[in-house]
């Protein structure tokens, strides 16, 4: 089940959904999910899943496509039951016995990240769920979502990569970013916790304006500016102190170049300078 199969499960309980059955490798992970619905925990995915009309997949997405050859080889999908995964990169293909059997297929994606059950929990509410599904399992998936009170968004099973690359971007590049600001800080001496406590309410009030007027009219600083004096003064420092990290700034620095002529397109020839600097090694 993991993190997430575990969080959909105790929500969807919650929501008034009967959960009939849950599997996990893991006894302890199905115990607690069992314990929290009244659902039958089972020593196999097969058992589970006879049990069940509405099924979902929440394995690791290397795994999906086998654990569905299992079911259905074991006649435990059919005409009338609906096999969902909830991978985000992966399609609907994964899926294709349980379809062959007779049974919809799709894929409910909940856009967040999950580092705990717990914290899965309290963030589904509010939340996309990226929607792959066959046409006649289109108003149950809206409805599942629906009662987990986030809301919908259709994604082709073609688009399913870039939809999830995009969500790597927003979640775990982010992470990774602000990890990039805590080394920088701690070059001049921040410890951790001061660094991630002093950027803090920058890093939100920045989502916040994003939020409110959308990335091109949030867009401040010394790009936006054109202050190209600024900016050689950063990638100085950065080569100085932070070497390792100065191609990521220069990247990013460009990306933002292009952010801002879009939100002063007047500013061209000025943008050009800061390019410039950016470009050099």
């Amino acid at each position: 089940m993991g993190k997430v199969g575990t969080a959909l499960a105790c929500s969807l309980h919650d929501a008034g959904y009967p959960v009939a059955a849950v599997h996990d490798v893991r006894p302890a992970a199905m115990e607690r999910a069992a314990r929290h619905t009244g659902a039958r925990p089972c020593g196999s995915a097969e058992e589970a899943a006879v049990l069940a009309d509405l099924i979902f997949l929440t394995t690791p997405d290397d795994h999906i496509e086998g654990v569905c050859r299992q079911l259905a080889a074991a006649g435990a999908v059919c005409r009338g039951k609906r096999v969902l995964h909830t991978s985000g990169a992966c399609g609907l293909d994964l899926l294709e016995t349980a379809r062959r059997c007779g049974a919809l297929t799709g894929c409910i994606h909940p856009l967040q990240s999950f580092p705990d059950v717990d914290a899965a929990r309290r963030s589904l509410p509010g939340s996309a769920f990226g929607l792959t599904v066959e046409d006649g399992l289109k108003e149950e998936a809206k409805a599942v979502v629906a009662a987990l009170r986030g809301f919908p968004i259709d994604v082709s099973d073609r688009d399913k990569p870039l939809y999830h690359a995009a969500a790597c971007m927003a979640s775990n590049y982010l992470v990774a970013l602000v990890d990039a600001v805590r080394r920088v800080c701690g070059s001049f001496g921040l410890t951790d916790a001061d660094a991630i406590r002093a950027f803090w309410p920058l890093i939100a009030g920045t989502m916040r304006n994003i939020e409110i007027r959308g990335t091109v009219a949030s867009l401040s600083g010394p790009i936006e500016r054109c202050d190209v004096g600024t900016v050689k003064r950063h990638l100085n420092a950065m080569g100085r102190c932070c070497p390792d990290l100065l191609p990521l700034y220069r990247q990013l620095g460009l990306l933002t170049t292009d952010v801002a002529a879009r939100k002063n397109p007047a500013a061209a020839d000025r943008l050009a300078a800061v390019v410039e600097a950016l470009s050099k090694e």
